[in-house]
């Protein structure tokens, strides 16, 4: 196996200032670089003068949003070319535990695609994980916390900026067991991620739901997404339990969305899109 080079990336888009200099210090410790891929963030001058201070930190800037995937394909393009085989994606609020890419590197093997922590989704109670494996193969993770092989992403497609957002990391883990890679997560490594405006709320004794509302918007991007995704991967996937959780999740935002009318209207256009093969950016209609 070839030399470990560890490297970081973080996605921007108008970030919370103080939230990503937690973030950017929590990493910037346990790896040789970080990248911070921008977005066309509004202040943008606000995160270069932040990462200042950082000596193997470096921003990258994107003069309009285009996406979580492009903006990722653009880090791992760099540092690729800039010799890092493993790289850890981040979301630009996630705090990474002072052990974490230590923890995840240590499993590193060339038949693994992505190595990833336990999430513990802030504002829902935990489960009890006690009688999970340390190390527990699995189908699918979310894009941040991911230590990634360079190899497995670019042998594998990349990452699909049709999507734009929503099910980037969905159709990546897909891709990636297509070709045999191993997607792996260490129940020992835990990250803290927020999901939206996460709730949870009992309804009969102790049974409770979980949901986490978005903004209409984005409501659209989750609705074409999944559809294409399913479709996509319909001889892999069972495909009336995925759409099941699609209704879930399109019902819940109907219901506790305070802009049910722009939500309805988004998933409608979601759908529609979905139907004519539209893909990449919603534009202006």
């Amino acid at each position: 196996m070839n030399k470990i080079k560890l490297a970081a990336i973080i996605v921007t888009y108008n970030p919370d200032i103080d939230i990503l200099i937690k973030n950017v210090t929590s990493i910037s410790s346990q790896v040789e670089a970080t990248v911070i891929v921008d977005n066309g963030s509004d202040n943008y001058i606000d995160i270069s003068h932040a990462i200042d201070k950082y000596n193997n930190v470096i921003a990258l800037r994107n003069s309009t949003n285009k996406g979580i995937a492009q903006a990722l394909n653009y880090g791992m393009t760099y540092l690729h070319k800039s010799g890092y085989n493993w790289v850890l994606t981040l979301d630009q609020d996630s705090i990474c535990e002072p052990n974490m890419a230590t923890q995840l590197s240590s499993h590193i093997d060339e038949n693994i695609g992505i190595l990833c922590p336990s999430i513990n989704y802030l504002g829902w109670s935990g489960k009890s994980k006690k009688d999970r494996p340390i190390i527990e193969e699995i189908k699918a993770c979310m894009t941040s916390a991911s230590l990634t092989n360079v190899k497995a992403w670019e042998s594998c497609g990349k990452f699909n900026e049709g999507y734009f957002i929503d099910f980037v990391d969905n159709d990546f883990c897909e891709r990636l067991r297509i070709n045999k890679y191993k997607i792996i997560r260490i129940n020992s490594c835990i990250l803290n991620h927020k999901l939206g405006e996460a709730f949870e709320k009992k309804i009969i004794g102790k049974f409770s739901i979980r949901y986490s509302i978005h903004n209409p918007i984005r409501y659209y991007y989750m609705t074409r997404n999944n559809i294409v995704f399913i479709r996509t991967y319909r001889e892999r996937l069972n495909i009336l339990r995925e759409y099941l959780k699609l209704l879930y999740i399109i019902t819940i935002g109907l219901i506790f969305s305070t802009e049910k009318r722009e939500t309805c209207k988004y998933v409608c256009l979601g759908i529609t899109h979905a139907n004519k093969g539209i893909m990449g950016k919603l534009s202006n209609y």
